[in-house]
């Protein structure tokens, strides 16, 4: 739909020929008074209004379709839309991540705090990158998420099963 309405800073203005008539093809009188003309009073109003309206960019229809959902559709939709964009770490920063380690007692496991979570998306990847950077026995790895599960575990009892051997096929 085309505007017929622009702005002016902040006074809404018509987009052209208030009579309908192409700027170009009227007498030079008129274009002055066309260029200089400003609504005042109820039709500064009736711009403004007008003008918000086009801003919003919907059809008529569009409009009366979002006014007849209820809000619970709304914000049904909003979290729709939300879960499609969140990333549902199974960490946080400060969080605790266990390395297998091996000791003179056997297999056991060292605690890492993780320190930062870094996320890296891009509109032609379907999932973001995720880095963590993460601090064990005092020295700062930063490492991708998916070696979570593989070399960094979430519990400690997971990272003495590794450390053992079991769980591998």
């Amino acid at each position: 739909m085309e505007r017929i309405t622009k702005w002016d800073g902040d006074v809404p203005a018509y987009n052209g020929s208030f009579t309908g008539e192409p700027m170009d093809d009227m007498h030079p009188a008129w274009k002055a008074v066309h260029r200089h003309w400003r609504p005042i009073g109820i039709h500064l109003e009736v711009m403004r209004r007008l003008a918000e309206y086009e801003d919003t960019g919907l059809t008529p229809e569009e409009i009366t379709a979002l006014k007849d959902m209820t809000g619970e559709h709304l914000l049904a939709l909003k979290r729709e839309e939300l879960d499609n964009k969140l990333v549902h770490l199974p960490v946080a920063v400060d969080g605790n991540l266990y390395v297998p380690a091996a000791s003179e007692y056997g297999p056991t496991a060292i605690r890492g705090i993780i320190q930062e979570i870094y996320v890296y998306a891009s509109r032609h990847a379907e999932n973001p990158y995720i880095t963590l950077k993460v601090e064990v026995d005092g020295k700062v790895y930063k490492i991708s998420d998916d070696l979570i599960g593989k070399s960094f575990f979430l519990t400690m009892e997971e990272a003495v099963k590794s450390a053992k051997g079991e769980g591998k096929e």
